[in-house]
């Protein structure tokens, strides 16, 4: 590697000197940029990105002592659909850039494993920088390279600062030829001219056909600010402690404003602490603290998410003034506390019709922003957070912005506190107070579809009023949110497909549409399956003729993953099990006559499991990764029931808009079974897939009593348990009844004895006839094998059959498991005239009915149609009863009776622990 540093040529002496001198007769900023925060490699850097920095940040430095450039904002060309020009400046982490990265500029955040340098894409390549007037633009340095692995001839770079006025270049420079790993640091040290605005730009020398830049990099963008006398600048001063919120001017000169807008994209903002201009400072509200003795102000919005307000007669004076050094109180606890620090942002309406984007600076809790599950915002991650995040689990968040859910224990800024969160909370806690059951954890999932949404306001640069203009969070806790964005293929959310085939072909993940092809030669079913039902689908051996497949209207991404159950009914040559409209070679997996399988891309990756045997359940994992540098290859790997088989590289291939089941594109039908299909559009781990091929838990529900029991069927005989932290049993419909749920908390199941700090399982705030929630934050239990444990009679008899559940297997990734959910026996009712009791009146209907068709009324007790000695039977059973009460029970099935046997014996040693 060479490193090189050279004094920039051909920059204009005179302006310079000039430069110098006017700098030292003013206030002086500067700000270096080190592109640290990105959310992904390749990601586009946003629009906004480093404009208008009052604060150190994760991406950018000013802690040299000389401050902030709160009135410099940037402009990063973006892609231009017109143009053709798909991508332009990126982020990029270390790999292929190490010898750029290794110039750090010594921030605690530069130089570890975040850290991150601004790639060169398509042209044309420029950085713009504006200013207002009173402020002048310094360009300090930068570093320039090119990538290690380089595979083009040398080449370098054109560099033209440009007077954005005129056009005229007020500093050129010409780097050398750079061969891999080569970096020069270009030093400019170029000041311009007050209220002037510059654009620096790279041409790549020579320059290639559409202006391609191939492997290049920058880092260590170094610029400054200088104040003429008698300027105003402004910032804006959150505090984290007290929530108070501070206009200050900066500056040595008065500055004046007629209207303002004060914005935070995850609603941080309470109005009711707003003390606004219109309320306490305008001519309408004289004293010591007013701003505007000329006019009255009117609010305009007064929301969680803006809160904005301008003077009523704007041709009228010149609105507020706020004098050098002076400082305006905008709100006491108008801040509401949430861990994210890169979502405020403030514009004022000037004078003269401009607006002036403000920095946003926070202060207090020792200078660091909270922690993601510092609930109760007291500096650390304890019991106490587990209580609010648990009282708020379940319950309902409408109407409440993400600041105020995050308050109520909303771990993931989704709107809603569900099982996703519990496991985020746990990640964090065990983070801040040791492992626990966590310790092999692969991931927790990230803090939040939303709160990466809004933490994308800075990041993708949606938006010219929500500007990046403050210090973002902790080194530790975006060491944190890093970590768990670049989970993000381990979380739900990357699942795109997914159908579980219970008596039809809905996708309950991302509502594809599914069609099934139903040929004249091929027959469908619903069968039972590995989990809950699943799709047989027969057809002619070695026949692609009018045969039953499946199509599924999805493009499959540059990365991602297939997922399913697959069970043999006979073995034939090219069997399709998974197909793509792209070409009937490409993009398939099929199975042959002598029991091979295999996957590929195209031929060139082909990957092969050798002994499929039929009539035997295997889970198969398909998972695909395309080349961020050589776009034309992919690695593929092939998993069966678990485990990695082959992994093998060659030749991508674009897919086509539809993926088939079972045939299509020309391919053979398929006799087999198919279960629990998934897409993902990112690459699981081989821990997701192993966790994702194990038989889940089930519940079994007891139609005639409403008795509900866990079980574990995941391999009776096989000794295997289910390590659980946490599940959830959900009806849509309000069939669940809490007042007879034997929970595990009630059941004291883990034996610690009362709860209340996550030292057992403990109940969630939200449980209701819609949803029974349990978590055991500080550890887990274990469903051991051939296990049946009752959680009481907590399904309402006769209600609609629409259970739900899914756990979180303790030590697992964050895929919530769904289990299968069944259900044993049938209702009975002998109260004929519904009358709330069984007596001599139903005996009577029975009597008349006796010997007909009918249904209740009649007197048909069991449901079949027919009033007979049957019903009567019933009736003779439950005489005397109640309505509630009537049913009998039906002998369960062989494997449930082991297992119900087992339920009993441990139910009836079971210490008791039951809601007061």
């Amino acid at each position: 590697m060479t490193t090189r540093s050279r004094r920039a040529l051909g920059a204009l002496a005179f302006s310079t000197c000039l430069a110098i001198f006017i700098g030292q007769a003013g206030i002086s900023h500067a700000t270096t940029i080190g592109f640290v925060g990105a959310t992904g490699v390749n990601q586009l850097i946003p629009t906004n990105y480093g404009s208008n920095v009052a604060g150190d940040g994760n991406g950018w430095t000013i802690s040299d002592g000389t401050g902030a450039t709160p009135e410099v904002s940037l402009n990063w060309p973006q892609p231009d659909v017109d143009l053709g020009i798909t991508t332009r400046w990126e982020f990029h982490n270390t790999a292929y850039f190490g010898p750029l990265e290794d110039q750090t500029i010594g921030g605690v955040w530069d130089g570890g494993p975040e850290n991150a340098i601004a790639q060169t894409q398509e042209g044309p390549l420029e950085i713009n920088f504006s200013v207002p007037a009173g402020v002048q633009f310094t360009l300090n340095s930068f570093d320039i390279g090119n990538a290690t692995d380089q595979s083009e001839p040398s080449y370098g770079f054109d560099i033209t600062l440009v007077r954005d006025s005129d056009g005229i270049e007020v500093f050129t420079y010409f780097t050398p030829y750079f061969n891999p790993g080569d970096v020069e640091t270009v030093d400019v040290n170029y000041t311009g001219d007050p209220g002037e605005g510059y654009t620096l730009n790279f041409v790549r020398a020579p320059e290639e056909e559409g202006g391609v830049t191939y492997r290049s990099g920058i880092d260590n963008l170094s610029f400054s600010q200088t104040l003429a006398p008698g300027t105003a600048s402004y910032k804006l001063v959150v505090n984290r402690d007290s929530g108070d919120i501070t206009l200050k001017n900066i500056g040595t000169g008065a500055g004046n404003f007629k209207g303002y807008s004060l914005q935070s994209a995850a609603g941080a903002l309470d109005p009711a602490g707003w003390l606004s201009i219109t309320e306490n400072y305008d001519a309408g509200n004289p004293g010591a603290d007013q701003v505007d003795p000329d006019n009255n102000w009117i609010i305009q919005s007064e929301l969680h998410t803006d809160l904005s307000e301008a003077a009523q007669e704007p041709l009228v004076g010149d609105g507020a003034s706020l004098a050098g050094s002076a400082s305006l109180l905008l709100g006491s606890g108008a801040w509401l506390m949430n861990p994210l620090e890169n979502d405020l942002s403030l514009e004022l309406s000037l004078p003269g019709g401009e607006t002036r984007t403000v920095g946003v600076e926070y202060e207090g809790n020792g200078g660091n922003p909270y922690e993601f599950g510092d609930f109760d915002f007291d500096g650390d991650i304890d019991t106490d957070d587990w209580l609010i995040h648990n009282a708020g689990r379940g319950t309902d968040l409408t109407g409440l912005s993400i600041a105020e859910g995050y308050q109520r224990g909303d771990f993931d800024g989704s709107g809603v506190i569900d099982l996703a969160d519990f496991v985020g909370f746990k990640g964090a806690f065990e983070t801040a107070n040791g492992a626990g059951s966590f310790a092999a954890m692969v991931g927790v999932p990230e803090p939040s579809t939303l709160w990466l949404l809004v933490a994308g306001v800075f990041f993708l640069g949606i938006g010219s009023s929500w500007r990046c203009q403050m210090k973002m969070v902790s080194v530790r806790a975006l060491g944190t949110m890093i970590g768990l964005i670049c989970l993000a293929g381990t979380a739900q959310a990357a699942l795109q497909v997914h159908l579980p085939f219970e008596g039809n072909l809905d996708d309950i993940a991302g509502g594809n549409t599914t069609t099934l092809i139903d040929g004249a030669n091929g027959s469908t079913s619903y069968v039972p399956g590995t989990i809950g039902s699943a799709l047989e689908l027969v057809n002619p051996v070695s026949s692609n003729v009018e045969i039953d497949y499946v199509a599924i209207d999805y493009t499959l991404t540059d990365e991602g993953s297939i997922a399913l159950w697959f069970t043999a009914d006979s073995l034939y040559n090219y069997q399709s099990i998974v197909a793509n409209s792209v070409d009937p070679n490409d993009w398939e997996m099929w199975v042959y006559g002598d029991g091979r399988a295999r996957a590929r891309i195209q031929d060139a990756n082909v990957v092969t499991r050798p002994d499929v045997v039929v009539g035997q359940a295997y889970h198969i994992a398909w998972t695909w990764d395309r080349d961020d540098i050589n776009v034309d290859q992919a690695t593929i790997n092939f998993y069966f029931d678990g485990a990695l088989v082959e992994s093998n590289t060659g030749a991508w291939v674009d897919p086509g808009d539809t993926v088939f089941l079972a045939g299509g594109s020309g391919n053979h039908g398929a006799n087999a079974i198919f279960d629990d299909f998934r897409i993902y559009d990112q690459t699981l781990s081989e821990a997701e897939i192993a966790d994702l091929s194990t038989d889940p838990l089930s519940l079994r529900i007891n139609r005639n009593s409403g008795e509900i029991f866990l079980e574990n069927r995941i391999g009776i005989g096989t000794g295997l348990g289910a390590a659980i932290d946490s599940y959830e049993i959900t009806s849509p419909s309000g069939g669940l009844d809490p007042t007879g749920w034997f929970s595990l908390e009630d059941q004291d199941f883990e034996g610690n004895g009362a709860p209340g700090t996550g030292n057992g399982w403990e109940e969630a705030g939200g449980v209701n006839a819609n949803q029974l929630i349990e978590s055991y934050l500080t550890a887990d239990s274990l469903i051991a094998d051939a296990t049946s444990i009752s959680l009481g009679n907590a399904f309402t008899v006769g209600a609609e059959e629409d259970i739900q559940f899914i756990y979180h297997r303790a030590g697992k990734p964050a895929i919530n498991t769904i289990g299968k959910v069944s259900y044993f026996g049938t209702v009975t009712n002998a109260d004929f005239d519904s009358d709330g009791d069984i007596d001599g009146s139903d005996f009577l209907i029975w009597q008349r009915g006796t010997g007909a068709a009918g249904g209740l009324a009649q007197g048909d007790a069991n449901g079949d149609g027919v009033v007979n000695g049957a019903d009567l039977t019933i009736w003779q059973g439950q005489f005397g009863n109640t309505s509630s009460a009537a049913n009998v029970a039906t002998v369960p099935e062989p494997v449930s009776a082991v297992l119900l046997g087992l339920a009993l014996i441990g139910f009836a040693t079971m210490p008791l622990r039951r809601k007061p």
